[in-house]
């Protein structure tokens, strides 16, 4: 069958090595499909080239985060879930190689726990429920962490774009409108840019449904031909181990 399984960020010819080394969480293919989608939202929303787009993007799902860079309209960065700077609504964030070893044994479950939601609850609520809690001191304390996570991951991305235009918030949870407009007017106090809730196409289809149909519809040489070009999908190359310089037994 003529089948593409699209990458994620590690694999992008326009991610520097040295960002990848011992790295294999850098965004799987949905974030890195909804990156795409955040440079054509940028370029409708600004009327600008694709060359000209440059913006951080911070999706925060249900079970992960993540942080993305654009520059010049390619992406150079990224953050996943689990090394990211502080926890998610369900995953603990980047595990503390410390908490690892106590654990003896890393499974791939612990990889899906220990989030704010666990924090807060012990349980995994809807974060509609989560979102009305936040005046509980347990639910408040969850929530300023993932918020500090927030912070010092889309500070670490700003720092290797120059001239970000804006910051574009994605994903389940900021589609809450308390917990959205919290977080950008925390980014606004901080970074001074524009914060912009992400709109992609037409339509009720998750992010990354709508960034996978651009790459699909791109592939084929349909209306995002340019833009798939321009992104360098089809240049991806190698597995998500060739940079980790660890002994593994797999």
């Amino acid at each position: 069958m003529n089948v593409w399984f699209i990458p994620g960020v590690i694999h992008l010819p326009t991610v520097p090595e040295w960002r990848k080394y011992n790295r294999i969480d850098m965004g799987t293919a949905d974030k890195m499909a909804i990156t795409v989608l955040g440079i054509y939202d940028q370029t409708k929303r600004l009327g600008i080239d694709y060359g000209d787009v440059s913006f951080v993007l911070l999706e925060v799902g249900f079970g992960y985060n993540y942080a993305g860079a654009v520059e010049s309209g390619k992406i150079v960065d990224g953050i996943g879930g689990t090394v990211f700077p502080g926890p998610a609504y369900v995953n603990s964030g980047a595990l503390d190689g410390e908490v690892a070893y106590l654990l003896g044994s890393v499974k791939k479950w612990h990889l899906f726990w220990g989030g704010a939601t666990v924090i807060a609850a012990n349980e995994i609520p809807p974060p509609e429920e989560f979102a009305r809690r936040l005046d509980e001191e347990p639910f408040a304390k969850a929530w300023e962490a993932m918020k500090d996570g927030f912070l010092k991951a889309v500070a670490s991305e700003l720092a290797v774009v120059r001239d970000a235009k804006e910051i574009i918030l994605s994903g389940r949870l900021m589609r809450i409108d308390e917990l959205r407009k919290d977080v950008e007017d925390l980014f606004e106090e901080h970074f001074k840019l524009p914060v912009i809730r992400q709109r992609g196409l037409e339509g009720m289809a998750k992010e990354a449904a709508q960034g996978s149909a651009i790459i699909a519809d791109g592939l084929a040489g349909g209306e995002f031909k340019e833009l798939v070009e321009h992104v360098e999908i089809k240049k991806s190359r190698g597995s998500v181990l060739d940079y980790v310089k660890f002994p593994l037994e797999i």
